[in-house]
């Protein structure tokens, strides 16, 4: 977003829009693999976190810089 400050908040409703419609997606996965134990929200949870990693992969290579450390 900083590249294009005039278009922020358009940026800022789009991200807000695919996290909700993210977590639609994700309710219904824990939903149709709910057999009464927690293997449901484990593959949802652990699926999120492997495509979480490939996406900052993949934002280091088109950007050609890794992020900062979080500070401990």
């Amino acid at each position: 977003m900083h590249r294009y400050p005039m278009n922020a908040g358009a940026a800022a409703a789009v991200f807000g829009a695919v996290q909700l419609a993210l977590g639609a997606l994700s309710s219904l996965a824990v939903g149709l693999w709910q057999d009464g134990s927690p293997k449901g929200m484990g593959v949802v949870v652990g699926s999120a976190g492997v495509l979480c990693y490939v996406g900052r992969i993949l934002v280091v290579r088109w950007h050609g810089t890794k992020a900062p450390a979080a500070a401990v």
